[in-house]
């Protein structure tokens, strides 16, 4: 055997070794992942001082799931981790700054990651429901989900690198709602806003009832795009590259639906005359067609795929 031949041989057998030995400790714990890290949350609850009455709240984490709920109690409650090494020592550092209404919590890794951590630890934010927010909850790694009751907000963003975002309650603002990831699905539920913008680069993105008096912009690079029950707005731009775009009713002045690869279906409300359509197709069938005369804008895009657009007043 050549002395290359030999290396490689070495490298398989130690690869096969700590896959077996990988095997068996998750074997142990139960199958188990979090067995394996080496790291563990504490919790640490954090309550409003009787004096403060805070409206901007921002969460910045490199790892944690974000839940937020609505409560009756006057007072804000935040849960939240704080991460250590098994043999003790601080894996992160968490910063609370407070000042006047605005409250920020700033979680930063010691050593600029958190070495063999499959834990996901959850921070919980209780809001008193009658107030109105700004809100900025940002985690790398979890998912971003909001419960109770419906939020009152001046504006909203959500964010994570890694993790799904989904909004259980109707949300209302004054100024835009932002929900984004790099990889998770987004659901939006009953938002009603200036601006509603959601993006992920992988996943699903799906919005029901959505009134937005500027835009609604939903985006995704792999995945579906999604209105279910309505959508309404000036402009409504609706994208992936590989995915389908579905709505079950859209009102707007100017209305874009892209796809590079995938179905274009749904429904358009009002009549077909009062759009200017464009279309590009290429491979598919489709029951749309350019027109022109039409007062609003309606482009439909699809390389790969089907069209099908209904109107109805």
């Amino acid at each position: 055997m050549s002395k290359i031949g030999k290396i490689l041989l070495t490298g398989f057998i130690l690869l096969l070794c700590g896959g077996i030995i990988f095997v068996i400790c998750l074997a142990f714990s139960g199958w188990d992942i979090r067995f394996l890290s080496n790291v563990t949350a504490q919790e640490i609850e954090y309550t409003e001082p009787p004096e403060s009455q805070l409206t901007n709240i921002t969460i910045d984490y490199e790892n944690t799931d974000i839940l937020v709920y609505t409560q009756d109690a006057p007072t804000v409650r935040i849960v939240y981790p704080q991460s250590f090494y098994k043999n003790g020592e601080k894996a992160t550092e968490v910063t609370i700054t407070e000042t006047e209404n605005t409250l920020k919590i700033t979680e930063k890794s010691i050593n600029g990651w958190q070495f063999w951590n499959f834990t996901a630890p959850k921070t919980k934010l209780y809001l008193p429901a009658d107030r109105t927010y700004t809100l900025t909850l940002s985690t790398n790694n979890g998912n971003v989900t909001l419960d109770g009751t419906a939020y009152s907000v001046n504006a909203i963003s959500l964010t994570t690198d890694n993790g799904n975002i989904h909004t259980k309650k109707a949300i209302t603002a004054q100024g835009k709602v932002n929900a984004e990831t790099n990889n998770g699905n987004i659901t939006l539920q009953e938002v009603s806003a200036q601006n509603i913008t959601a993006e992920t680069d992988n996943g699903n993105v799906r919005l029901y009832t959505g009134v937005a008096t500027e835009q609604i912009r939903l985006e995704t690079n792999n995945g579906n795009v999604t209105i279910t029950k309505s959508g309404t707005a000036n402009t409504v731009h609706l994208s992936s590259d590989n995915g389908n775009i579905e709505v079950d009713g859209v009102t707007a002045e100017s209305i874009t639906f892209e796809t590079d690869v995938g179905n274009v279906e749904g429904t358009v409300i009002g009549k077909k005359s009062d759009f200017t359509i464009t279309v590009e197709h290429n491979l598919g069938e489709t029951d749309l067609y350019p027109q022109t005369g039409g007062a609003k804008t309606l482009h439909v895009e699809t390389d790969i795929g089907n069209i099908e657009v209904n109107f109805t007043e």
